[in-house]
């Protein structure tokens, strides 16, 4: 009959501390999600030259944004310089499109869409909705390209290279293929408290 009273008392404490640190982890999680900025660029299909061409404008799309948005502080600044500068954005994919010979155009906007988990190169970004710069490229039914705009994770690199900048990834969502070495030892009341409740 003790027994089964200590057992209904652990359960009770535990529901009383992993309620309320699941929501706290949920409200952190949707937090941190809403300070993104993700690019998703759409091909006009998923022809070999469809899909070569995403690439390319990709590269010119983000050495443009990678330069608008190099001061931004704050997630909202960088949605008004998006914004403001749409036009622009639209003209880079236009150019990279014509000098490569195709008939269509693209087409830019700022919309709050679902992304599944995505897993990027030192990092990855849990599913959920985000705030995202959608480009078009003619019909955008193609197969798409995601990354991240703001902060300035995704970066252009040389030779059609995407360098990543991880430093400006919260800390939980950095991925790493080395495993450190070495015990962690932690020391918690619960585990004191379940100890002195059995003796």
């Amino acid at each position: 009959m003790k027994t089964a009273k200590k057992i209904s008392i652990v359960c009770l404490v535990l529901a009383f501390l992993i309620m309320p640190l699941s929501v706290y982890s949920f409200a952190k999680e949707k937090k941190e999600l809403s300070n993104f900025i993700r690019l998703h660029i759409r091909a006009n299909s998923d022809s070999d030259e469809d899909q070569a061409l995403k690439l390319k404008v990709r590269d010119a799309v983000l050495e443009r944004t990678t330069v608008l948005l190099e001061e931004c502080s704050e997630k909202e600044e960088a949605y008004r310089i998006l914004t403001e500068n749409l036009n622009e954005i639209v003209s880079v994919a236009d150019k990279v499109i014509k000098e490569n010979g195709f008939a269509y155009s693209s087409s830019a906007y700022i919309d709050n869409e679902w992304f599944e988990r995505r897993e990027y190169d030192g990092f990855y970004l849990p599913q959920g909705n985000y705030d995202a710069l959608i480009i078009e490229l003619g019909s955008g039914k193609g197969h798409n390209w995601w990354c991240v705009l703001y902060p300035c994770v995704c970066l252009s690199g040389s030779s059609g290279n995407i360098e990543t900048d991880t430093e400006k990834v919260p800390e939980r969502f950095r991925t790493s293929s080395q495993v450190s070495e070495g015990d962690i030892h932690f020391d918690f009341w619960i585990i004191d408290f379940f100890k002195n409740l059995f003796k």
